[in-house]
């Protein structure tokens, strides 16, 4: 899943799509070339920027975090740290509708569905509706 990197104006609490570089290796030669966005590509426990890959999990701790202060299009905001190190303030402003923050939250294996409780809850509702349904096609 690709998604534009942000970048906020000071003290305002607004956000905007950031600019950025596209590099390109051909043998021994990296060249970079200015591109209107800096699009960062979301993968399942990772993510990656300007082809190096940053950690988003490692066990029970996550190094993204979701801020509820900024504002981008009626989106859900996140910081994604760099290199997995939450000590520096670096890292990334990402900014995801109401699908593709299913979909993040699926990748990274934190999606309500995927929680056993949740599951064990489903199955036990699917067989009540069924004992209803069998009840009153029996009446």
């Amino acid at each position: 899943m690709r998604v534009k990197a942000l970048r906020g104006e000071s003290n305002t609490g607004l956000l905007e799509p950031c600019s950025g570089v596209e590099l390109k290796t051909t043998g021994n030669v990296t060249t970079g070339k200015r591109v209107e966005f800096d699009w960062i590509e979301i993968k399942k426990g990772r993510y990656i920027h300007q082809n190096c890959s940053h950690p988003l999990r490692s066990g029970d701790e996550n190094y993204f975090k979701r801020i509820h202060g900024l504002e981008y299009k009626n989106r859900k905001i996140y910081w994604l740290y760099t290199f997995g190190s939450m000590d520096k303030p670096q890292g990334h402003h990402v900014g995801f509708s109401w699908w593709e923050h299913q979909k993040f939250l699926w990748l990274q294996e934190m999606h309500w569905l995927q929680k056993e409780n949740n599951i064990r809850y489903m199955v036990n509702l699917i067989f009540l509706v069924l004992g209803v349904v069998i009840a009153f096609k029996q009446l």
